[in-house]
Order: structure tokens, then sequence, then C-alpha cells
């Protein structure tokens, strides 16, 4: 597939992003094969607060040339190029201060060994807040739920353990541990976590002490 000829036909903009899968634990690849003209000029001749580590455009470049690692970005890219899955994404990245991006993940054809996807990103100065509000039931109603409780509640301590656990549920998650940072002491200490049924993770206080305040 002529993947430069796919994102030129593109108006908005797009690269083509290969995901390099190692089965042996090293971490995989990632890379931008082709962008076209709105995508390679984000690059050349940013606005201001968008400046990437690299300002020129190289085909089939590790995107870590022009952004520093980011997980989230590789793992959306994973899962729309291995997992085939169409996944979109309104966030604003930690290294461009006042911007958010309108971001689109969508799987392509697999070739040489390699799984792609298309990504496609358009850029807002200003947070547009019907995109931050758009989110999915599953998402909105344990957050609106949430926000309920720890307003209604005279046991803060005794609903913080709730919430950490819905949390954790939410999520997945094998722990889920919320701290407290005291700057002035140099210490953190635990406000409530919470377990999967059959875990082994030893209780967060087991690791909680100078050294670790370093961490937090």
């Amino acid at each position: 597939m002529d993947f430069q000829r796919f994102v030129d036909s593109l108006t908005v903009m797009a690269c083509v992003i290969s995901v390099e899968v190692h089965t042996d634990g090293t971490p995989h690849v990632y890379r931008m094969v082709a962008g076209n003209k709105s995508y390679v000029d984000s690059i050349e001749h940013p606005a201001p607060g968008t400046e990437m580590l690299k300002s020129r455009f190289e085909p089939n470049s590790l995107y870590t040339d022009y952004l520093t690692r980011d997980l989230n970005f590789e793992d959306y890219s994973y899962r729309a190029a291995v997992e085939k899955k169409c996944l979109h994404s309104y966030a604003s990245p930690d290294r461009m201060s006042n911007v958010w991006l309108d971001m689109n993940f969508i799987p392509l054809i697999e070739a040489d060994g390699l799984h792609y996807c298309l990504y496609t990103m358009q850029v807002d100065l200003k947070p547009d807040m019907e995109k931050i509000s758009n989110i999915s039931a599953d998402i909105a109603v344990p957050v609106l739920e949430t926000c309920v409780r720890l307003r209604g509640t005279s046991d803060f301590k005794a609903t913080m353990k709730d919430v950490i656990a819905g949390i954790r549920d939410l999520c997945g998650a094998e722990h889920c541990c919320i701290l407290l940072v005291n700057e002035a002491e140099r210490s953190c200490s635990v406000l409530g976590e919470a377990f999967s049924k059959d875990t082994k993770l030893l209780p967060m206080e087991h690791y909680v002490n100078d050294e670790f305040y370093d961490i937090a």
C-alpha cells in the first residue's frame, strides 16, 4: 500500500504509524512512516506551544525523535494497529502547554511483518468543552456517582475507601492507592487503598519511608 499517497488524500493532519511487535520482551518499536503536508507543517512550522524535539520530518522515523516517550500514545497506537480498534482521544499533553489535541487512531492493513494505523490530529489552542464532556457512559456514570458520594458524605475516609475500591474495579487494576504528600515534613501517608481478591501485593505502608518520598 502506498501510505504516502493515502495520507496525501486527507485534508486533516494525518500520518501513518507502524508498530513493530517484539515477543522477546524488548520494547515494541513505533515509527512515523508517512505524513501529509498538514502533518509535516505541524512539525516544521509549528504553532506556538506545539514545538517538537525535531523540526524536520523524515519518513519512517522513530516517533521519539519528535516527542518525548508517551506511553498513552504507544498504547493507543498498539491497540489500533495490532488489536484493530478504532480509538479517539481528546487530551492536553504534558509536553504542550495550553494545547488540546483531538486525535483518532484507525487500524490499517498489515504488511512486511509490521502493523499499521492511521493517526489524525486537530490542534485546539483553547479546550473545547463539548469534546471534553463527550465521554462514554461507562465512565461518566461512575464519575457522577463518585461526585455525589463525596459531596454527601459525613465520613470522608470511609467514603474515600469506597471510591478507591470503585476506581480499582473500573480500571481492572490489581491495586489502587491514594497517597497524601507532605512537602514540609518530606513524608507521605496512605489515604486509602484497595486490592483485587487474589493479589499477593503488600499494603503500601510496607514501602512508605523516607526513601519512598522521593518516588512519590
